[in-house]
Formats: structure tokens, sequence, C-alpha cells
């Protein structure tokens, strides 16, 4: 029997996935800031944010190594600092869950996590989402 096009559950390709990506392999996804895809360091954590969920990786919880995944329409950040060595203490936390991370930002590294910190506050819906202390 020939497959009949017009019938999605009879179409050779019914069910499959679409292809992932752009043609140049680039990740596609659907972000409220665009251009929003980034990665930074602060010292032994990496975040990253694709424009709805802002990762911090190299977190530890109980001596475990873990990942803490934050959505933007569950999150707070606030700016503590700078210390008199240029320190910052950036704290996310989840208000609905009580679940809240530090993460320490040195002098040298304010210049990348900065504007980072800028889009990820940017792509919040609250207009006090980013604090500063």
């Amino acid at each position: 029997m020939v497959p009949d096009e017009t019938d999605p559950a009879r179409s050779p390709t019914y069910g499959t996935p679409p292809p992932y990506g752009t043609p140049d392999g680039a990740p596609t996804y659907s972000s409220p800031v665009p251009g929003a895809w980034a990665e930074v360091r602060a010292g032994a954590r990496l975040l990253a944010f694709d424009g709805r969920v802002l990762e911090i990786f190299n977190f530890q919880v109980d001596g475990y190594p873990v990942a803490v995944r934050f959505h933007i329409s569950n999150m707070s950040l606030k700016i503590v600092g700078p210390n008199r060595k240029g320190r910052r203490s950036l704290r996310v936390e989840a208000p609905n869950c009580s679940l809240q991370v530090w993460v320490t930002v040195q002098a040298d590294e304010w210049a990348t996590v900065g504007p980072f910190i800028s889009r990820v506050a940017a792509a919040l819906p609250l207009q006090d989402g980013l604090q500063t202390w």
C-alpha cells in the first residue's frame, strides 16, 4: 500500500521530530531576549543562560556536585558588593521553593559576569528581579 500524504497517520514522516538546529548547526530555541544564549565562568562555577533557564554548574550539595536550575518565572537576583577587594556576591533564589545559591564573583571576573547578569535580569518578568545591595 502506498502512503497517503493527505493523512498524517499514514505519512512516512509522521511522528518524526523536526531536524534539530539550524542549517549551520546552531540550536534553535524560543527566547524572550534575542541572542540570550550565553555562558560565563565565576571562579569554579559555570553559569549558563538560554533565555528562559539559568543553570549554575559545579555547585556542591552535601559534598556532591550538582547543577542548579532557575526558571525566569521563579527567580530573583541580588548583587551584594563590591567589597574592599572588588568581590561581589550574586544571590540567585527561587522564592516559591526557598532555594537560594550564592556565587562569589572576583573583581577581574566582573567584566564578563556583569553583562551576563544584566542579560539574565532583562529576561525576568518582574521589574524588581535584579537588586543591588
